[in-house]
């Protein structure tokens, strides 16, 4: 063999089976494989003597679904193809052999379809790099190649109850990268893990979509390394069932995921991180606090503070729900027939009320616990009531409940664990196993156990920790009743639950007065709304210590320290009940200084830590601190849905004063900054969403604009037609000095022009929808502001080009449409801007008296132009969002590229830009030539690897943001006509024109090959760029845009 150009890579391995039919539905019990990739060419002879030999071809996917809503049910197996060996290196010992090839993925779906495997799907092996052949003596040289992905999802749904693994690296002088297991695309979509499921490498999810991650099945299932092994997961779903447990650390489940569906079943825990205190906070989440720092989970439900036990072991903390109340198996509950034991009663059986009257049973609970387990839960541990603790012969014999099971004393309900006296009333852990039975009638009713009134089950979100919760499914599968409905107040600790607990205490023997003891106990956290700590007397450290609170020479409030903490069990100090989380009656008043003390009532002895000086609050972070907590007050103390109402119309009252008062600040005409008042000039810009300098050329126009307006001494506003905040997105634009209308300051673009009115002095439309919707309304509310529409690019002009070179009939009329609206509109507004003098002259052509001016958009400069030799392939940048620019990369692929690869295989295609759509990824899947890196955050990295860019667009209207921003950087572009239209090139430049698919190519072989043609465009490019896209250039134009309201301002 004789080559001089290096050895041919092995080709691809064939697709085992590929589906773009909608709604097809595949079965697959056997194997299903794609092919191998194949062998990487040797390099044999060499007139150079240096060529290197071809990496092995990538495997094929077994497996492609494109079709809309197309399925597959996996009982077999699916696995990718396996890559290529990498080709035999003969020539020299200095030199490596091939690498291998990639693994292909076992299946990729998109099209919204599911797949359902219960067996196994496995991306190919990467092959094995290639050995040196150097005289008869092997070595392996050649980098083996990396592993297959098990499955790509783009926009669909998988069900995964078996395994699913990403393929293993092949074997080299360095080994490949085992493949992920799977990968999700730009779509959202869902994986759902059912018991059974194995995830065997990395499950990557796309954070920059929805996409979800729910455990589900009717067994339990436990995922670990949520943060690390599963990551970019926006929402994570507890399905109803089974037991679900879900590890993870602080990137995983407390960076702003959803949780759904937690139930009490369900685990959580968190690692790398030890809590010492938790707090739930409606609207927020669960708040977690190991005294320095706060993570939250960000748990979605009804749920309070006292709904989770939190525990924490070495650096992992664990989250559960607390349990349910029961009665113990052996229990005798009153029924029409006697008394029955509470584990032989039947649905149907009737049990005897509060009101004498007998109601069936609808539905029995049952649950069981080991003795170590329930007495590693304080809420699951028995509570003993022993015969006639309550009353004479009540209950009859010992009864044993679980600890949240509610007994009826004093016309209210009280849980176990709150009677606790140690004397009469005492944790029973001696029990094992220990089994629940609770029952359920139509509604919530006080019945009788051992003679002892006690509650019926109520469904306080809690059926699921029941171990048969599915038969009330099955039973009443459309059950609509209210939860938490209950049947009497529910006390769970205060002053009068003490009163009664006391009293119980009194009739066992316990002295009516205790004589205090030494006091031990800390405040750990005095807000303005809320004080936390714990208290002891270690005289009688399971009686609950009653204290008091003050404000200088005023009781505030007396409370009891008697809320469960783990800490304080673990450190063996009493029954751990002597927490105390205290919500104040009304919140101290922020203008004022307070000293807090909190001593015990009968003594009045402080606890450690007070007293607490409370200065009054002088910074606004305070002062919002604050308010945050009188809203917390707020909602604890609403009881009804009135008392929320009423909470909401107080809530938007306030937060209309709030507006205003931002709208008055932003205009200068109040606030604490004096050199705001001294701003004349205020200029709003409207456009649909927050611009991104990462997404379009758009984006970075209006970004430009508003920053040549600041420096032409305006303040700067900017208020979407769609007010969503983007926090990233805000933050980068008030860095610039910009003001931000978003979502919860303002609700619609309306409400910012009316609040501004006369005082801007410029209001500017970026596109078409803004200059219609609100010209109108800004010429009526704002009546001194010169109106000016940007453009961006003449739309109905791409629309009338693409219908013209696609032979599209129906797009003539869009465009025709779209031609009188937007001419309309440039009657009503003072000025239009346009970035192309293309654009200027057809403008000028259809309405000759029109206030039309060129700005352009200044372009950032790159450094001089990088080394030619580090550099290689060729690059395309583009939102493929955008019709244009898919046509164009089509174009590529299919006419253009094939024509370079036949003189320059080796020349890579990288590809830049988001929404990439399955036909371009099949196209990416198919082809080694090409490298689809998708958003880019860093662009100047990206134009630093490639050797030039290029735009073959067909269509399309203005500027081209991407040919701009490749000459910058100092690469090369070569253009279409369509691309290049509007831009003032030199002849170097104009060189780099080609009118056909013959002509780009031939200039991309030139440019790629040619390290003194590179040089010359290169610099060329940049001179442009600084030349006519540098900020004074933006700066001149714009001055013309906005220069009458100077002499506006000037004149008034």
């Amino acid at each position: 063999m004789l080559t001089l150009l290096g050895a041919t890579s092995g080709g691809n391995g064939g697709i085992g089976l590929y589906g773009e039919a909608n709604g097809a539905s595949l079965t697959n019990s056997g194997t299903l494989a794609g092919g191998t990739g194949g062998l990487g060419g040797a390099n044999i002879t060499s007139l150079l003597g240096n060529d290197a030999p071809a990496a092995g071809g990538g495997g094929g996917a077994a497996l492609i679904l494109r079709g809309t809503a197309s399925s597959l049910t996996n009982t077999g197996v699916v696995i990718g193809g396996s890559g290529g060996i990498g080709g035999t290196n003969v020539i020299s010992a200095l030199s490596a052999a091939g690498t291998g090839g990639i693994g292909g993925a076992a299946i990729s779906l998109s099209g919204g379809g599911y797949v359902d495997n219960t067996t196994s799907i496995i991306g190919g092996a990467g092959g094995a790099g290639g050995y040196n052949d150097i005289a008869g003596v092997l070595s392996r040289t050649g980098v083996g190649g990396a592993g297959g992905t098990g499955l790509y999802l783009d926009g669909g749904t998988l069900l995964n109850a078996g395994t699913i693994d990403g393929g293993a690296g092949g074997l080299g002088a360095v080994n490949g990268a085992a493949g992920e297991a799977i990968v999700f695309g730009g779509v959202a979509s869902t994986l759902i893990a059912a018991a059974g499921a194995v995830f065997a490498g990395t499950v990557a999810a796309n954070a920059t979509v929805a996409d979800v991650l729910e455990l589900s099945g009717t067994s339990g299932v436990a995922l670990t390394g949520l943060g690390t092994s599963f990551t970019g997961f926006n929402e994570i779903s507890f399905a109803a069932g089974a037991a679900r447990t879900i590890s993870g650390d602080a990137t995983g489940l407390a960076s702003g995921q959803t949780i759904s569906g937690f139930t009490g079943t369900d685990a959580l825990l968190l690692t790398g991180f030890s809590a010492t205190s938790a707090s739930f906070v409606s609207g927020t989440g669960l708040e977690l606090s190991n005294g320095t720092t706060t993570d939250t989970l960000n748990l979605l439900g009804s749920f309070t503070t006292a709904d989770f036990t939190v525990s924490s072991a070495g650096n992992t903390t664990e989250i559960a729900l607390s349990s349910a109340p029961c009665y113990l198996a052996g229990t005798l509950i009153d029924t029409d027939i006697g008394a029955v034991q509470v584990e032989c009663l039947a649905i149907g059986d009737r049990v005897r009320t509060l009101n004498g009257s007998f109601k069936p049973i609808k539905w029995i609970g049952r649950r069981s616990y080991s003795r170590v387990a329930a007495k590693s839960n304080p809420r699951t541990q028995p509570i003993r009531f022993r015969a006639g603790a309550l009353a004479e012969g009540i209950p009859r014999r010992d009864l044993l409940v679980s600890a949240d099971h509610a007994m009826y004393l004093a016309d209210v309900l009280i849980p176990a664990a709150a009677l606790v006296n140690g004397v009469s009333v005492v944790i029973a852990d001696d029990i094992d196993p220990v089994q629940y039975v609770h029952i359920e009638l139509e509604t919530h009713e006080v019945i009788f156990a051992e003679g002892a009134a006690a509650e019926s089950f109520v469904d306080c979100d809690s059926r699921m920790l029941f171990q048969n919760a599915d038969t009330f499914r099955t039973l009443y599968p459309n059950d609509a009743r209210t939860p938490w409905a209950f049947c009497a107040p529910r006390c769970e600790g205060g002053l009068n639950v003490e009163r009664i607990r006391r009293e119980i205490a009194i009739r066992a023997g316990v002295a009516a007065v205790l004589e205090p003891g030494p006091l031990i106990g800390f405040v750990d956290q005095a807000l303005r709304s809320r004080i936390t700590g714990w208290a002891i007397d270690q005289a009688h450290p399971n009686e609950p210590v009653e204290l008091e609170l003050t404000d200088g020479d005023a009781l505030v409030m007396r409370f009891v320290a008697q809320m469960f903490r783990q800490d304080i069990a673990d450190a063996n100090l009493g029954s751990g009940c002597a927490g105390f989380d205290i919500a104040l009656p009304m919140a101290l008043a922020p203008d004022r200084p307070h000293v807090l003390r909190i001593r015990r009532a009968s003594d009045q002895r402080e606890l450690t830590g007070s007293p607490l000086e409370m200065p009054a609050l002088a910074a606004f972070g305070e002062a919002r601190s604050a308010l945050s907590r009188v809203t917390e007050i707020g909602i604890a103390a609403a009881a009804t849905v009135t008392e929320f109402d009423e909470m909401l119309d107080d809530l938007a009252r306030a937060m209309q004063s709030v507006r205003t008062s931002r709208m008055k600040v932003s205009s200068g005409t109040e606030g604490r900054q004096p050199a705001r008042r001294q701003v004349s000039r205020r200029a709003l810009i409207i456009d649909d969403t927050l611009p991104d300098a990462r997404r379009d050329a758009g984006s970075n126009a209006v970004i430009s604009h508003m920053t040549s307006l600041r420096r032409l001494g305006f303040q700067v506003e900017f208020v979407p037609s769609t007010p969503i905040a983007n926090p990233v997105l805000v933050a980068a634009l008030t860095a610039r000095g910009i003001l931000v209308h978003c979502l919860p300051a303002v609700t619609s673009v309306e409400e910012v022009l009316r609040a501004g009115g006369d005082d801007y002095c410029v209001i500017y439309f970026h596109r078409l929808g803004n200059a219609e919707a609100y010209a109108g309304i800004a010429r009526r509310h704002c009546r001194h502001a010169r109106l000016v529409y940007a453009v961006a690019d003449l739309h109905w002009l791409r629309l009338a080009r693409q219908a013209e070179v696609e032979q599209w009939p129906a797009l003539v009329d869009q465009a025709r449409s779209l031609r009188s609206r937007d001419l309309m509109v440039m009657r009503v507004v003072d000025a239009v801007i346009t970035h192309s003098p293309i654009e200027r002259d057809i403008l000028l052509a259809a309405m000759p008296d029109l206030a039309v001016t060129i700005v352009p958009w200044d372009v950032a400069p790159g450094g001089a132009p990088g080394s030619f030799a580090g550099r290689s392939g060729v690059g395309f940048v583009g939102h493929f969002g955008h019709m244009p620019n898919l046509d164009a990369v089509d174009r590529l692929i299919d006419r253009i590229m094939p024509l370079v690869w036949a003189e320059a295989p080796e020349i890579k295609l990288l590809l830049a830009g988001s929404a990439a759509p399955a036909s371009l990824i099949r196209w990416v899947e198919r082809m080694p030539q090409l490298e689809l890196c998708g958003q880019v955050e860093d662009l100047a990295g990206f134009f630093g690897r490639v050797r030039l860019s290029v735009a073959p667009l067909r269509f399309g209207a203005g500027i081209k943001g991407k040919v701009l921003d490749s000459f910058a950087a100092g690469v090369p572009c070569v253009m279409s006509p369509m691309a290049a239209e509007g831009l003032r090139l030199t002849p170097e430049l104009e060189r780099l024109v080609g009118a056909d698919d013959e002509r780009l190519a031939a200039l991309i072989l030139e440019m790629h090959g040619s390290e003194s043609a590179f040089q010359q465009a290169a610099v060329a490019g940049q001179a442009l760029t600084a030349a006519d896209h540098a900020p004074v250039c933006v700066d001149s134009a714009m001055r013309m845009v906005v220069n009458p309201v100077a002499e506006r301002v000037l004149a008034a």
